[in-house]
């Protein structure tokens, strides 16, 4: 689906952002100075939350495999490990329900090897996946009536990363004599599905698992590792038998999914392990095909599984069908990787046109509802793509720091809207859908998500109403604040500390992400040179003095929509908020500035 953008000119002004240092915990930066932390690198530990379980802060940040939570204390697991021990005897027909994200497809990866390497035939397994823009979200109707009119109908589907809100449909799969085994990491907006033999989500409220947090893929994960251990109790298998090859499915699916990456000790050891198992080549030929998107080996980190391996497995659902991401985590073939690898690639610089698009209609509704004093930005696209209002979403909250829904009609019925919900701290949209179903009820068909992300859908009729319940909504949660975008630094820093020693004291920091970003530190430099980059031409090449030394750097989106009239002025000093890059050519490596915004001092 093409997206034609909307013409309308807009002169309002955008918010210029707040830059601001994050609050230190004194305490942290004190321990972690006693653990050998350098005192900058201390800073950057004591400006985020980490996992309060951790017996020592390098527990915290760098947590093995004996640090992920144990499978069980989730509600429901043993039902669910005691019917799949029972399918596995009976050679029962299964379908797998995935979400047609990239938490869900690392989900499909999990369970199907998994299951495959516990000793289930590959013949009495079935993938299935909601097509985004034809049938919407998880274990809707058309899926149901997919699965009951299949030739191999199942007697048991496993959801992964959905399946919570489903009541209606399990039930429906339930009178047609078929088990259902939920995975999911989704709000339960009205208590587990009764008629699921096992719903095992860990926010489920009598669930006392300790980490809320995780994403799809793992609660799936856990659901594999809990079938492991009891098919070695009954001796089906033999206890060599190793899983944690899975775990590179899990560290993509987490990094994906934007879940807590700084208080879990879970996210950040499956992050940590599969980081090093793609980087090994000792994994599934899936990684070794994703690595021809990235610069290299040395590329091959945290941000390479969020900005470059999640957007491509994404872009699959987005614009297509899942099928081609779920197929290249299926493949044992390297050519047949490589070539669903340059498909979704194809794919994802579709995407990228598309998204540039939307954002900019999307921004200018966004632009008009701030300065008229709205809290919640929900931008109504007629003719967007619904497969990538989520990303838009988040361009939109980056842009104006505050909640956003954007929405677009359904590709196969134009009466259906469906939305994605982007926040900020002080905005809980999880709590925000509750507070929508309990105050207008029935105006959401569907409707779920986390603290900071989610979607939704409703009749195209009700758009004023829904607009309406949102703003109620957010102005329900964060009431008397003033929104408005804020940049969080870790602090000043000078010349005399950048250094190539300390990219290197950062990238061991990683995994960064959503609760644990990376770090961003601010200075004051002179431009001395400049030159603008990129297709189309909205990123710079510049070297910047700083305490008298030259440094090169990245300015990115430095012309762009909101700043075209800005002048960039050589020989201007500037306060620079950037991050730490290393730039490597011919043997030789330099420390680069990757500049996010620039400010000239008067």
């Amino acid at each position: 689906m093409e997206y034609q953008p909307n013409s309308t000119n807009v002169s309002l002004t955008y918010p210029t952002p707040l830059i601001t240092q994050r609050t230190q915990n004194k305490s942290l930066y004190q321990k972690a100075l006693a653990e050998g932390f350098s005192e900058t690198i201390s800073r950057i530990i004591a400006g985020r939350e980490i996992d309060k379980n951790a017996l020592t802060v390098r527990q915290a940040l760098k947590p093995t495999l004996k640090d992920i939570a144990s499978p069980h204390s989730l509600k429901d697991i043993d039902k669910a490990v005691d019917r799949l021990v029972e399918a596995r005897n009976k050679d029962e027909h299964i379908f797998l329900c995935i979400d047609f994200d990239a938490d869900g497809q690392t989900s499909l990866g999990v369970l199907y090897r998994g299951l495959v390497i516990l000793g289930f035939k590959k013949s009495n397994l079935t993938s299935i996946s909601a097509h985004r823009l034809i049938e919407g979200y998880g274990l809707n109707d058309k899926i149901v009536d997919r699965i009951l009119n299949s030739t191999h109908r199942p007697s048991l589907v496993v959801t992964a990363d959905n399946g919570s809100s489903n009541a209606i449909q399990i039930q429906r799969l339930a009178d047609n004599s078929i088990d259902v085994i939920v995975t999911d990491h989704h709000a339960l907006l009205d208590g587990p599905p009764s008629s699921a033999i096992a719903v095992i989500n860990p926010i489920r409220s009598d669930c006392e698992f300790p980490d809320k947090s995780i994403a799809g893929c793992s609660v799936a994960f856990m659901l594999v590792l809990a079938l492991r251990e009891r098919l070695i109790e009954l001796s089906e298998i033999n206890n060599q038998i190793s899983i944690a090859s899975l775990l590179s499915f899990c560290g993509v699916g987490v990094q994906a999914d934007c879940v807590h990456l700084g208080k879990s000790m879970t996210n950040r050891a499956m992050v940590r392990y599969a980081i090093s198992l793609i980087q090994s080549g000792k994994s599934f030929v899936c990684w070794d095909a994703l690595k021809a998107l990235g610069r290299g080996e040395d590329a091959i980190d945290s941000e390479f599984l969020s900005f470059t391996v999640a957007p491509a497995i994404n872009a699959a659902g987005r614009l297509d069908t899942a099928k081609h991401a779920g197929d290249l985590f299926l493949t044992d073939s390297l050519p047949t990787a490589r070539n669903l690898v340059s498909r979704l690639k194809l794919l994802n610089d579709r995407r990228k046109e598309i998204e540039r698009e939307m954002a900019g209609d999307a921004k200018k509704i966004a632009l008009t509802k701030h300065h008229i004093g709205k809290n919640g930005l929900s931008c109504f696209l007629p003719n967007g793509n619904p497969g990538v209002v989520g990303i838009v979403a988040s361009r939109v909250t980056q842009s104006f720091g505050k909640p956003s829904c954007v929405l677009a009609p359904m590709v196969e019925d134009k009466r259906i809207i469906t939305g994605s919900l982007r926040s900020i701290d002080g905005y809980n949209i999880k709590d925000g859908i509750i507070f929508i179903n309990k105050n207008y009820p029935k105006l959401l068909l569907r409707g779920g998500g986390h603290e900071k992300a989610g979607g939704l859908s409703f009749d195209a009729e009700n758009l004023e109403v829904f607009e309406s319940a949102f703003e109620e909504s957010v102005n329900a949660q964060i009431k008397d604040l003033t929104l408005f975008p804020i940049v969080e630094t870790d602090g000043f820093i000078g010349a005399n500390e950048l250094s190539l020693n300390l990219f290197d004291e950062i990238a061991d920091l990683q995994p960064y992400g959503q609760g644990f970003p990376k770090p961003l530190f601010e200075t004051i430099g002179v431009l001395s040179k400049l030159r603008m980059v990129g297709q189309p031409s909205v990123h710079a090449q510049v070297e910047f003095i700083i305490d008298g030394t030259i440094f090169k750097g990245i300015w990115f989106f430095s012309k762009n929509s909101e700043s075209e009239d800005d002048q960039i002025m050589l020989g201007s000093t500037y306060q620079i908020v950037f991050s730490i890059g290393k730039n490597s050519f011919n043997g030789a490596s330099n420390l680069q500035l990757l500049i996010s915004h620039c400010f000239q001092v008067n």
